[in-house]
């Protein structure tokens, strides 16, 4: 049999089609294998530390003493900040579980409608954090929004609204 036969036949195309579909599945396997290691490796590098840096209290019961479902805040957070450095920032949150924020040069800040730079963010100044979490349980910010003074507000215990809403002693203190 002649060699340039055999290239033109019929079963030698079907042993490339078989060929070329055995590749095909091979990279979409090892596509499968890449994205559960990476997912693998976030939770592994998270660890115990995810929980408590993106805001899940796992020690508070949840209604009528059961654990209620809690969704962590992974890709923001809100809160005051604690400390900063050239290319961190710590703040402590509602719930007083301190959070590093990595910043980089894609992070914008924003005050008001007018982009500042990380240099002009203050101690103790409240700002909202929008980004992605890392592999190390840090959030990597994309927006910082520094947050406006608000005057505290004080309600008369004897309060039974406000703004339309109902108040409960329990839920407010």
């Amino acid at each position: 049999m002649n060699i340039k036969q055999t290239l033109q036949g019929a079963r030698f195309t079907r042993v490339l089609y078989y060929i070329g579909a055995l590749v095909l599945f091979l990279a979409v396997f090892q596509a499968g294998i890449f994205v559960g290691y990476r997912k693998a490796a976030f939770s592994y590098h998270g660890g115990e530390r995810y929980y408590s840096t993106f805001g899940e209290d796992r020690s508070r019961p949840g209604f009528m003493g059961m654990r209620g479902v809690m969704f962590p805040g992974a890709h923001g957070v809100i809160g005051k900040i604690m400390k900063i450095d050239p290319d961190t920032i710590m703040i402590e949150g509602p719930d007083n579980v301190e959070k590093l924020i990595r910043l980089s040069g894609d992070t914008r800040v924003m005050r008001f409608r007018d982009a500042v730079s990380t240099s002009t963010l203050i101690l103790g100044e409240s700002i909202i954090v929008v980004g992605a979490p890392n592999e190390y349980a840090e959030i990597d910010a994309r927006l910082i929004r520094v947050l406006p003074d608000m005057p505290p507000v004080n309600i008369p215990a004897g309060s039974s609204t406000q703004m339309g809403m109902h108040r409960s002693s329990s839920f407010y203190e």
